[in-house]
Parts: C-alpha cells; sequence; structure tokens
C-alpha cells in the first residue's frame, strides 16, 4: 500500500495500540507524512507485534498535535490551523485541490492532509433559497 502526503494523528489507545498496522508479509509505502499525538505511530516500533515492510518513515514528520481546527465532536473540523506542522509540506504532490475543491498550493508548497490551508478562510455557504407561498383558504 502506498499512503502519500498523509496525516495519523490522535490514536492514542490503552494499551499501546499501533496508528498503523502492517502485518508481515504486506508492505507500506509512506511518502511526506504527519504522524502526531499517536500512542505508536506503526507496529514497526519495538513495542508492537512483528510488521511487515515499512518503508518512507524517513520522509515523514513527528509532532505532538496535527493542529486541526475543532478535533472531533462536535464539529469535526480538520482543517489546519496556521501553527500545523503540515503547512507547505507535501512537497512533490502533484494534487490540483484539496477535498472542498480549494485550489493547491496556497503557499509555497502544497500541505498535507486533505484540507489545505488558507489564512482567508472560505466564505460560509449561502443559505438554501427557499420560497414561501401563502395559503388562502375560503370556505
Amino acid at each position: 500500500m502506498n499512503l502519500n502526503y498523509s496525516i495519523v494523528a490522535d490514536h492514542a489507545t490503552e494499551p499501546a495500540g499501533a496508528a498503523i498496522v502492517v502485518l508481515p508479509s504486506n508492505a507500506l509505502n509512506l511518502t511526506r507524512g504527519l504522524f502526531a499525538n499517536n500512542t505508536a505511530d506503526t507496529n514497526g516500533d519495538p513495542t508492537q507485534f512483528p510488521a511487515g515492510t515499512i518503508s518512507g518513515l524517513d520522509t515523514t514528520i513527528r509532532a505532538d498535535s496535527a493542529e486541526f481546527a475543532s478535533l472531533g465532536a462536535p464539529q469535526y473540523d480538520y482543517r489546519l490551523t496556521a501553527q500545523s506542522p503540515a503547512i507547505d509540506q507535501a512537497i512533490g504532490s502533484t494534487t490540483l485541490d484539496d477535498f472542498e475543491g480549494r485550489v493547491r498550493p496556497s503557499g509555497v508548497a502544497p500541505d498535507l492532509g486533505a484540507h489545505e490551508f488558507d489564512a482567508i478562510p472560505p466564505e460560509p455557504p449561502l443559505p438554501t433559497p427557499r420560497a414561501y407561498v401563502s395559503i388562502v383558504l375560503t370556505e
């Protein structure tokens, strides 16, 4: 499997489970990712059970936090904040837009993850147009 320009964050489990598990005789190829706030990033860690082949760990960034706008409930807003270590780190990515259709890159280089950070927040969506029709009852 190939995992490119992705963020793997907040897999803090007890006992120390890995955020990514690669079974023996399987392979994972990482390209420029971010690991943040996981109990263990992969089962390639000696405290985990035996792993398959994991390559590209040297291209990943390790951080205490991915700096999402609002992690988890109730907003589930995984846009990056200005402090995110993922900003401008997807060097080499050819993805032209993020999952909301915003153009990449908005800075020096594309950002890791699904959202491209932009200092100017997107316009809120316009309300759904509605039509109100008067109803007159006559007897």
